[in-house]
C-alpha cells in the first residue's frame, strides 16, 4: 500500500570540503543502505579528465553525475550522490533532480577541522587529487547550504559511528511525509 506523502525513493548527498571524509562515509551508507554510490572524483577519472578542473570540465562531470543519477533513478533505484558540491548552483539541479522523481533530497556535509584536513588531504588517495592548496580553494568559494541537512564533524567520531548517525537521520527523514510541490493534495493526511 502506498501513503501520501511518503515518498520510495531517496537521493542522498554527501557533501563538503575535500579531506572532511565524504568518500570513506558515502561507501559506508551505500553499503548499508543498498543504493548506487556516484562520486564526482570517479565520473572525472573515467571522462578522462584528471587534473582538469575549469569551469567547462566541472560542468561536464556535474552533468555526467546527473545523467547518471537519472538513470538509477528511472530504474527505481536509490543515489547516493558524493562530491564538494561547493556553489549553490552545483546543488540547484540535484535539488530539481528530486522534485523531478517525487525523491526525497537529503544533505548530509562533512566537516573537519583545518589540522586534520591537512594531514587527510597529505595522503593520496585513489581518485582525489585535491590536495591542501586545492582545500583552501575550495573554502574560500564554499557557499553555506541553503536546504535542511546533518552535519557531522568528522575528527570527533569514528566511521562506523557517523555512518550509524547518518543511517538513523535518513531513516528518521523517510518517516516524515514530503509532498513535491507539484503533487500537494488538496488535504494533508492525519497522522
Amino acid at each position: 500500500m502506498t501513503y501520501p506523502g511518503f515518498t520510495r525513493q531517496v537521493i542522498i548527498v554527501v557533501t563538503g570540503l575535500p579531506g572532511t571524509g565524504k568518500t570513506a562515509l558515502a561507501e559506508m551508507l551505500a553499503r548499508i543502505r543498498g543504493c548506487c554510490h556516484l562520486n564526482t572524483d570517479v565520473i572525472r577519472v573515467t571522462l578522462g579528465k584528471q587534473g582538469q578542473y575549469d569551469a567547462a570540465t566541472k560542468a561536464l562531470v556535474y552533468a555526467a553525475l546527473l545523467q547518471e543519477a537519472r538513470q538509477h533513478l528511472s530504474a527505481g533505484k536509490d543515489v547516493l550522490l558524493d562530491g564538494t558540491f561547493f556553489r549553490q548552483e552545483l546543488r540547484e539541479p540535484i535539488h530539481t533532480l528530486g522534485l523531478e522523481f517525487s525523491a526525497r533530497t537529503l544533505w548530509i556535509e562533512l566537516v573537519a577541522n583545518e589540522e586534520v584536513i591537512r594531514k587527510r588531504v597529505a595522503v593520496q588517495r585513489p581518485y582525489s587529487e585535491a590536495d591542501f592548496s586545492v582545500y583552501e580553494a575550495l573554502r574560500d568559494q564554499y557557499e553555506p547550504l541553503v536546504y535542511p541537512r546533518l552535519i557531522l564533524r568528522n575528527e570527533q567520531h569514528s566511521l562506523a559511528e557517523l555512518a550509524g548517525v547518518a543511517q538513523a537521520y535518513i531513516s528518521s527523514q523517510l518517516l516524515t511525509p514530503f509532498y513535491p510541490i507539484s503533487q500537494l493534495p488538496e488535504t494533508l493526511p492525519a497522522l
